[in-house]
């Protein structure tokens, strides 16, 4: 699947919220150690190595409600539960 064919879906654990956008992602700055934890697998993500990154709206205006990093496809695809 082409990450663009996720947009509009919505997350099972996070009912109201749909994805707004996934892209391949890593930070560039190397100023501070930034981690975030995987919401399907939770592992520990270094930010600065390549992970996913997904902007998520509400559904109902289509708001921005934030941010998600998860580690790669195959998670993308649990956490949706569209697998």
């Amino acid at each position: 699947m082409a990450l663009s064919d996720y947009t509009g879906l919505t997350p099972q654990a996070e009912p109201g919220l749909v994805v707004g956008r996934v892209a391949q992602h890593h930070r560039w700055t190397m100023e501070t150690d930034e981690t975030a934890t995987c919401p399907y697998c939770d592992t520990v993500l270094d930010l600065h190595e390549r992970h996913l990154l997904v902007t998520l709206s509400e559904e109902s205006e289509y708001l921005p409600a934030g941010k998600r990093y998860l580690c790669n496809e195959t998670c993308l695809r649990g956490w949706l539960d569209a697998e």
